[in-house]
Parts: structure tokens; C-alpha cells; sequence
């Protein structure tokens, strides 16, 4: 997200364009890598049933 922000920034005061191409580059990886901890972290509640809780307290009560 700073990356690009950065790279935004870079290209409005008209720097350097490959400054700002390797600052979105790099926000590219750290925003890959927040996508596959998030979805890691997703997986790992459903393993652990913490979001189907609710539907298997419905099937429960049925």
C-alpha cells in the first residue's frame, strides 16, 4: 500500500519512472504476500470450523 503510494507520488513530483516502477513492484510482493497470508489464515478457520459453527449449531437444533 506505501509502495504504491509511493509510486504514485514518484510519477506526480515527475521523478524517476523506474523509481516508481520498482516501488509498485515491490508493493506488488508485499500485496501478493498479505493475499496468501490472509488466505492461508482463511483456510485455517474453516479447518478449524470457526465459520461453520453457526450452520452446525443449526443442524443441531434440527
Amino acid at each position: 500500500m506505501f509502495a504504491t503510494a509511493a509510486a504514485a507520488g514518484t510519477l506526480i513530483s515527475g521523478g524517476s519512472l523506474l523509481m516508481a516502477l520498482w516501488s509498485y513492484a515491490v508493493g506488488g510482493v508485499y500485496g501478493t504476500l498479505l493475499a496468501m497470508a490472509v488466505f492461508l489464515v482463511f483456510m485455517l478457520m474453516r479447518r478449524m470450523n470457526i465459520l461453520s459453527a453457526p450452520r452446525s449449531a443449526e443442524m443441531a437444533t434440527e
